[in-house]
């Protein structure tokens, strides 16, 4: 299924789909995640979310399917195009942990932290170029420390966003 056609159908149930350009699509109602598509992952798709229960049965089942479609189409035939993302990594001498060394941006608080490189619902953790240099701009010009907070410990971490390294992702 093509992202055009997926739009389609569910635009006429009411519902819209978020292009993010991230690793997932977001798929709206009014103002609730119902559920996502994988962008990097085939087969891989989500309605665990608050907003999903409040669909009519009916709408329930249908964006249902056609995420399930959508989700099982090569990603090559889906019709889309998108930047080319990176994870942003602080290097292994920064942070003894590897698993919390990618940032995240909390896309409800919009606040940045530490933690896995796995981006679920509201935690970004791949960038475009421009988000990137949007990030090095805010704070950079203004020669302040990136403010980190790590998941697991909750404590305030100052690193310097040139200590972060680039990572393309593989798709």
């Amino acid at each position: 299924m093509k992202y055009s056609e997926a739009k389609g159908q569910l635009n006429t149930l009411g519902i819209y789909v978020e292009d993010e350009g991230h690793t997932v699509d977001l798929i709206q109602f009014e103002d609730s995640t119902v559920g996502s598509v994988s962008t990097l992952v085939v087969g891989m798709s989500d309605n665990m979310y608050v907003g999903f229960l409040d669909l009519p049965d009916e709408i329930r089942t249908e964006v249902t399917r056609v995420m399930q479609e959508l989700a099982n189409t090569p990603i090559k035939e889906r019709g889309a195009t998108y930047p080319a993302e990176y994870y942003l990594k602080l290097g292994d001498a920064i942070i003894t942990n590897p698993s919390y060394q990618y940032l995240n941006y909390n896309r409800e608080e919009q606040t940045y932290f530490l933690g896995s490189c796995q981006e679920i619902a509201n935690f970004q953790t791949t960038f475009t170029d421009e988000e990137v240099e949007a990030i090095k701009a805010t704070y950079e010009e203004a020669n302040q420390l990136f403010p980190f907070t790590t998941k697991n410990v909750n404590v305030s971490l100052g690193v310097n966003v040139r200590e972060l390294l680039k990572q393309e992702l593989k798709g």
